[in-house]
């Protein structure tokens, strides 16, 4: 359900009672009015995300709060860089979803919206809800399963499968109601159980790893100048030559396992441009061999958006567009490698070129399987 806003202007997103550094991340139908509301972001403390309304109301939620204990547990700018926003729960009015960190291989999130005047935590559907963490926090697993929130137009649902080489998708649907706990926003009712074709999941060409859900940004603020609370700093263009290891051993960790594989936690990053519309970086597994995984990172403006696979096929080459003869840097080409018929893994001959394309707010894929490597890969790359 597309959100829609009038042509109002949006609110200060760093008005003068945001005390402190403030970055304006982003204009959004917060509450489905029609109006725009400001997001930013405030690096110091644990409220670190304020929506700015048509009121010049600011609401801070509590994010990342430090009496959870997580193994990785994001810092400021990892947070920053993570935060989406989709309509997930059927409602009018889009959700801010918040990366907060790790635990073990499980990528934890926080997802807000406002109701009443007042920022409340939506709370966690079904199997992403962990007695240990809460109602308010979102678990992931990153091993053996693929699990993915779906956003739809009647409402959620959760949808998983089994990884590398997944042979039947689950899906549960969910319908929103209002929540009854304290700054609670929604619980979530069951409506329904399906078996879906694997792809409906591991299909990546919309949202990121754990939400298939467009973005519903009505714009992005993320380039603005720093306010006028903020520490003074000089605006730049963009830098290609931006640390980017963080980000890498981050999406390395959100990549399923199976089967006893460990992902190396180092990636080939030569092809990784912060300023591309689209760049990647590989990684494989440890010990590899000639016929081991390879996972292909694909990011977006320096944000990671998922593995260009979730069967990670051996790969006989990448290349961004710029290699063959493409005049932007929206564009990265995947040339997988299998073995026909007769061959040994250590001689395939077998091939399959896709090519992924940044499509506005998500990756587009382009080209021709052939029914053996999804047949030998367990699923269509």
């Amino acid at each position: 359900m597309p959100t829609t806003t009038s042509a109002e202007p949006a609110p200060d997103p760093c008005p003068p009672e945001a005390m402190g550094a403030c970055t304006p991340l982003a204009v959004v139908d917060i509450d489905g009015s029609g109006k725009p509301a400001s997001v930013s972001f405030h690096p110091s403390g644990e409220k670190f995300v304020s929506v700015t309304t048509e009121s010049g109301q600011l609401v801070s939620p509590e994010v990342a709060p430090s009496s959870i204990k997580l193994t990785h547990p994001f810092d400021a700018s990892e947070i920053e860089k993570g935060i989406q926003y989709y309509e997930l729960d059927g409602q009018p009015g889009a959700e801010i979803v918040v990366p907060i960190g790790m635990n073990g291989s499980n990528s934890i999130f926080q997802v807000f919206t406002l109701r009443d005047g007042d920022i409340k935590a939506v709370s966690a559907p079904g199997d992403t809800f962990q007695l240990n963490l809460g109602s308010s926090f979102w678990v992931f697993p990153g091993e053996r399963i693929l699990a993915r929130a779906i956003c739809g137009d009647d409402g959620l649902s959760l949808g998983s499968t089994e990884m590398p080489s997944p042979k039947q998708g689950r899906v549960v649907d969910f319908e929103s109601k209002p929540g009854s706990g304290a700054g609670e926003a929604s619980e979530w009712v069951v409506t329904g159980r399906r078996t879906v074709d694997p792809s409906e999941i591991t299909d990546m060409s919309v949202g990121q790893t754990h939400f298939k859900c467009r973005d519903v940004r009505i714009k992005s603020l993320d380039s603005a100048a720093p306010s006028s609370t903020a520490p003074s700093t000089t605006a730049t263009s963009c830098d290609s030559d931006k640390d980017m290891s963080s980000t890498v051993r981050e999406a390395i960790a959100t990549l399923p396992t199976k089967n006893g594989w460990t992902w190396q936690t180092t990636a080939d990053t030569s092809h990784l441009n912060p300023c591309n519309e689209l760049s990647f970086a590989t990684t494989t597994v440890e010990m590899a061999t000639n016929s081991s995984p390879v996972a292909i990172l694909l990011f977006n403006e320096g944000r990671f958006v998922g593995p260009a696979s979730t069967c990670f096929p051996p790969v006989a080459g990448v290349v961004d567009g710029a290699s063959v003869g493409q005049t932007g840097n929206d564009e990265v080409e995947v040339t997988y490698r299998y073995p026909e018929d007769g061959d040994s893994n250590a001689d395939m001959t077998g091939r399959a070129t896709l090519t992924f394309t940044w499509d506005g707010d998500k990756v587009a894929k382009s080209g021709d399987v052939p029914a053996r490597l999804t047949q030998l890969a367990g699923c269509t790359p």
